[in-house]
């Protein structure tokens, strides 16, 4: 079945996690990519305010397939992969503006 695991000082770490977390790195630097430098910051706050949903709501759909199960972890990791995101692509633009 592949990697599902790693440990890392006697600890587990699930590789799903780090998985979800990059998945939404990625969504954010995209959304920046997509949206560039023009002068429309509102869609920027949409992106945020949809992504945001969409890392929430994506555990809670999982409850309706069959085989899979709500795990707040997995939404901790969309919420920390964004926020680095929205974070680096945030410092980015400040450096550029100087």
């Amino acid at each position: 079945m592949g990697i599902t695991s790693v440990e890392v000082n006697s600890k587990s770490l699930r590789v799903d996690y780090l998985l979800h977390g990059i998945a939404f790195f990625a969504l954010s630097i995209i959304a920046y990519l997509a949206n560039g430098e023009k002068k429309r910051p509102y869609l920027w706050y949409i992106f945020i305010v949809f992504s945001g949903l969409l890392a929430l709501s994506i555990e809670f759909f999982q409850q309706l397939v069959p085989g899979r199960a709500f795990n707040p972890l997995d939404i901790l990791s969309n919420l920390i992969g964004l926020t680095l995101g929205f974070t680096l692509v945030l410092v980015y633009r400040r450096m550029r503006v100087k």
